[in-house]
């Protein structure tokens, strides 16, 4: 029997995410997991070009069709961005 997390990573990875590919403004998005004791904890990560792209994303749609994957847009989260780096061992060569 599949778990209810994963019913729900597939219902995200297959529909709700490819809806994320035409939304203006977003550079990045991320899928984390999380077991707990009773739960697991799934939160999604989203990296935008600038905050009025991710305000308008956040912004209620009152148009919506029965083929569109349902994006459940709450009140966004801001975080001030203290570090970005990447290095890899290829960067060296």
């Amino acid at each position: 029997m599949e778990s209810h997390a994963e019913a729900y990573l597939k219902r995200l990875l297959e529909a709700v995410i490819p809806s994320y590919r035409a939304v203006p403004g977003l550079t990045a998005i991320k899928v984390l997991r999380r077991p707990l004791v009773a739960y697991e904890e799934i939160s999604i990560l989203t990296t935008w070009k600038s905050e009025e792209h991710m305000r308008k994303f956040s912004e209620p749609n009152p148009v919506s069709s029965p083929d569109s994957a349902l994006i459940q847009r709450e009140p966004p989260h801001i975080y001030q961005l203290v570090l970005d780096a990447f290095h890899t061992q290829e960067a060296d060569s």
